[in-house]
Protein backbone atom coordinates (compact mmCIF):
# COMPACT_ATOMS: atom_id res chain seq x y z
CA UNK A 1 0.00 0.00 0.00
CA UNK A 2 1.23 3.52 -0.79
CA UNK A 3 -0.16 6.98 -0.19
CA UNK A 4 0.31 9.49 -2.98
CA UNK A 5 -0.02 13.22 -2.31
CA UNK A 6 -1.15 15.18 -5.37
CA UNK A 7 -0.15 18.83 -5.77
CA UNK A 8 -1.43 20.11 -9.14
CA UNK A 9 0.50 17.68 -11.24
CA UNK A 10 0.26 15.42 -14.28
CA UNK A 11 1.29 11.86 -13.54
CA UNK A 12 0.32 8.24 -14.06
CA UNK A 13 -0.02 5.54 -11.41
CA UNK A 14 -0.68 1.95 -12.43
CA UNK A 15 -0.92 -1.32 -10.53
CA UNK A 16 0.67 -4.32 -12.17
CA UNK A 17 -0.87 -7.38 -10.54
CA UNK A 18 0.82 -10.09 -12.56
CA UNK A 19 -1.30 -9.65 -15.67
CA UNK A 20 0.09 -6.44 -17.16
CA UNK A 21 1.56 -6.68 -20.65
CA UNK A 22 4.89 -5.10 -19.67
CA UNK A 23 5.48 -7.02 -16.41
CA UNK A 24 8.73 -8.60 -17.67
CA UNK A 25 10.04 -5.14 -18.61
CA UNK A 26 9.17 -3.84 -15.12
CA UNK A 27 10.89 -6.83 -13.47
CA UNK A 28 13.97 -6.24 -15.66
CA UNK A 29 14.10 -2.63 -14.42
CA UNK A 30 13.92 -3.86 -10.81
CA UNK A 31 16.71 -6.39 -11.43
CA UNK A 32 18.87 -3.65 -13.01
CA UNK A 33 18.41 -1.65 -9.79
CA UNK A 34 19.46 -4.66 -7.68
CA UNK A 35 15.97 -5.65 -6.50
CA UNK A 36 13.78 -8.64 -7.35
CA UNK A 37 10.02 -8.94 -7.12
CA UNK A 38 8.21 -12.04 -5.89
CA UNK A 39 6.24 -14.01 -8.44
CA UNK A 40 2.75 -12.52 -8.61
CA UNK A 41 3.72 -9.50 -6.50
CA UNK A 42 1.56 -6.43 -7.00
CA UNK A 43 3.72 -3.54 -8.21
CA UNK A 44 2.81 0.16 -8.44
CA UNK A 45 4.44 2.14 -11.27
CA UNK A 46 4.33 5.95 -11.10
CA UNK A 47 5.61 8.42 -13.69
CA UNK A 48 5.54 12.20 -13.23
CA UNK A 49 5.33 14.51 -16.24
CA UNK A 50 4.61 17.80 -14.48
CA UNK A 51 4.58 18.88 -10.83
CA UNK A 52 5.49 16.56 -7.95
CA UNK A 53 3.97 13.65 -6.07
CA UNK A 54 4.82 12.36 -2.63
CA UNK A 55 4.92 8.59 -2.22
CA UNK A 56 4.82 7.17 1.30
CA UNK A 57 4.83 3.46 2.10
CA UNK A 58 5.23 1.52 5.33
CA UNK A 59 9.03 1.47 4.85
CA UNK A 60 9.96 4.44 2.63
CA UNK A 61 8.93 7.81 1.32
CA UNK A 62 9.92 9.79 -1.74
CA UNK A 63 9.15 13.11 -3.42
CA UNK A 64 8.92 12.30 -7.10
CA UNK A 65 9.73 15.09 -9.58
CA UNK A 66 9.04 15.60 -13.32
CA UNK A 67 10.67 13.18 -15.72
CA UNK A 68 10.98 10.40 -13.14
CA UNK A 69 9.56 6.92 -12.75
CA UNK A 70 9.27 4.87 -9.56
CA UNK A 71 8.39 1.22 -8.98
CA UNK A 72 6.83 0.47 -5.57
CA UNK A 73 6.85 -3.13 -4.32
CA UNK A 74 4.54 -4.89 -1.87
CA UNK A 75 7.30 -4.65 0.75
CA UNK A 76 7.08 -0.85 0.54
CA UNK A 77 10.35 -0.41 -1.32
CA UNK A 78 10.55 2.47 -3.81
CA UNK A 79 12.89 1.96 -6.76
CA UNK A 80 13.81 4.75 -9.18
CA UNK A 81 14.20 3.66 -12.80
CA UNK A 82 15.97 5.33 -15.69
CA UNK A 83 12.85 5.47 -17.89
CA UNK A 84 9.16 4.55 -17.70
CA UNK A 85 7.98 1.15 -18.95
CA UNK A 86 6.83 1.12 -22.58
CA UNK A 87 3.16 1.23 -21.56
CA UNK A 88 3.61 4.66 -19.94
CA UNK A 89 5.67 5.93 -22.88
CA UNK A 90 2.94 4.90 -25.30
CA UNK A 91 -0.09 6.19 -23.37
CA UNK A 92 -1.89 9.19 -24.80
CA UNK A 93 -3.08 12.10 -22.68
CA UNK A 94 -6.79 12.00 -22.02
CA UNK A 95 -8.87 14.75 -23.51
CA UNK A 96 -10.34 16.69 -20.53
CA UNK A 97 -13.74 16.90 -22.30
CA UNK A 98 -13.95 13.10 -22.39
CA UNK A 99 -13.55 13.02 -18.61
CA UNK A 100 -16.32 15.53 -17.91
CA UNK A 101 -13.89 18.05 -16.43
CA UNK A 102 -12.41 21.29 -17.65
Amino acid sequence: MATIGIRGTRYSARLCQGDCSDREEILAKLRAAGRDAKAGETILVTTVEEGKIAIQTKTAEDLQTPGSTRIVGEDGSITETDSPPSTERNDQDLNPESCGTE
